[in-house]
């Protein structure tokens, strides 16, 4: 007998891992048609009756009927006793902490926080970007607040651009904290006659996963986003 319901076990879970398969398949296929190269990374369920939830290639989340017949760009929300709950917010913090956590802080350019570190953000950001230069003028007061900056780049023109060129000789530049202050301030940088590898690309397709669209792109520890610019007041009050 407990032969039998050993047998009959393993027979329904590879039914069900079959259908499972045809299903992501079925969802893949249909996205496929309609997305212009955006591929599906990953599909799971999702708290909803019959509702797929799908990770893209492009950093987003789309929602897709189990008959791969109905799509549902945005946000799902829940409700609950606490009130509703953004459910694609949290996956998407998940996201972004796990690539954050698995970025090399030595290929950033990291501005400490003076005395006791209270926090530390990921800031993406671009030497052109007017906003950029606003928040960098901010730099000590923000170390001064407990708050470590770590920037990572996000050339808004693509890594192969004149200001992605511009960056990768900030990042190849041996005092890589002088040169991006200086690249903000609008002053030449030095090349550097030493190999740094492509940390700008590698960082830009980063910002590509992770859904950036403009510059500044400021997020904390948890993956939270907590918005472009913000004064020294308002990341303090976003990271305490």
């Amino acid at each position: 007998m407990i032969k039998k319901i050993a047998t009959f076990i393993l027979c329904v879970t590879a039914i069900n891992t079959t259908g499972a398969d045809e299903l992501k398949d079925s969802i893949r296929a249909m996205l496929a048609k309609v997305t212009d190269g955006v591929d599906a990374v990953n599909i799971a369920e999702t708290p909803a009756t019959n509702i797929m939830k799908v990770e893209l290639s492009n950093g987003n989340f789309v929602y897709v009927t189990r008959d791969a017949q109905f799509i549902f760009p945005g946000e799902m929300l829940q409700h609950s006793e606490r009130g509703l709950v953004n459910l694609t917010e949290r996956d998407l913090m998940k996201k972004r902490k796990t690539e954050l956590n698995s970025v090399e802080l030595a290929e950033t350019i990291t501005f400490k926080a003076k005395d006791e570190e209270m926090a530390e953000v990921y800031v993406f950001t671009d030497v052109s970007c007017g906003y950029c230069k606003k928040l960098h003028r901010q730099i000590e007061e923000i170390n001064k607040a407990g708050i470590t900056v770590h920037y990572l780049a996000f050339p808004r023109a693509g890594a192969q651009s004149t200001t992605g060129k511009l960056m990768t000789g900030v990042w190849c530049a041996q005092d890589r904290r002088r040169a991006l202050t200086t690249a903000k301030e609008g002053g030449a940088i030095k090349q550097s006659s030493h190999e740094c590898g492509n940390p700008v690309l590698e960082q830009y397709e980063l910002g590509l996963r992770l859904g950036i669209t403009g510059t500044p792109g400021i997020y904390d520890s948890s993956g939270k986003h907590l918005g472009g610019y913000l004064t020294t007041d308002q990341l303090r009050n976003a990271v305490y």
